[in-house]
């Protein structure tokens, strides 16, 4: 089995050790390839190439933010996990973070064996998240979902609306067609439509345009 190699950039460097020293509970013989900067992060990255299953990365930084790096990285498609580690926990930077491409959010005030425990699931696809940046994200959605948007329906017909509306609450284009009494592929064309006007592309979409227009609610 070949030996895992694992990035990290961290700029102090009693941090770093601590660090380096979880990473070990993660996996005993996993290979820490460590960065106190951007400039030697890049580097390493170069040198290493493709084979980093998991990358840690601090945001502040002597010579810049440490998210450029996982813009990078994720463009290349190699599969490496990205794993934001910093004290900032303001929702624009976890916002940010994510949009960029992150796998996971931790703070460094995050338990011990909670971070091994992230992070032994993030190998398998689970968002590495400490419990603190959950609780944002909850606060995030709920308060986007409060705020009401009624407008955003403008531009839609009345059977649009309908449409939407029963797609949010998951019905597809046969129960859709049952419910109005109007053909699937009458159906096809009011969602093709509805979609094209709200910009939207797929059901979960369409689903948070609902809530935000105050057409469908939560508990819908």
């Amino acid at each position: 089995m070949p030996m895992k190699n694992i990035f990290l950039l961290e700029d102090n460097q009693k941090t770093r050790t601590w660090v380096a020293s979880v990473l070990k509970r993660l996996d005993a013989n996993a290979r820490i390839h460590m960065a106190e900067n951007i400039a030697d992060a890049r580097t390493i990255l170069k040198r290493v190439g493709g084979d980093i299953a998991i990358a840690i990365i601090d945001i502040n930084l002597p010579d810049g933010n440490g998210l450029s790096l996982i813009k990078d990285i994720k463009s290349e498609n190699l599969g490496t996990q990205c794993v934001v580690f910093t004290v900032e926990e303001c929702i624009e930077r976890i916002s940010q973070a994510f949009l960029l491409g992150a796998d996971g959010f931790l703070l460094k005030d995050t338990e011990e064996d909670v971070i091994v425990e992230r992070l032994r699931g993030v190998e398998v696809g689970i968002p590495a998240i400490s419990p603190a940046v959950i609780r944002k994200l909850i606060k995030l959605v709920r308060s986007q979902i409060g705020s009401r948007h009624p407008e955003l329906l403008d531009s839609l017909t009345d059977r649009e609306k309908e449409i939407l509306l029963l797609v949010s609450k998951g019905y597809n284009k046969r129960e859709i067609g049952q419910l109005l009494n109007i053909s699937e592929n009458t159906i096809k064309d009011h969602t093709k439509r509805l979609y094209t006007k709200l910009g939207i592309n797929n059901v979960a979409e369409a689903t948070l345009v609902a809530m935000n227009a105050g057409l469908l609610q939560c508990d819908a």
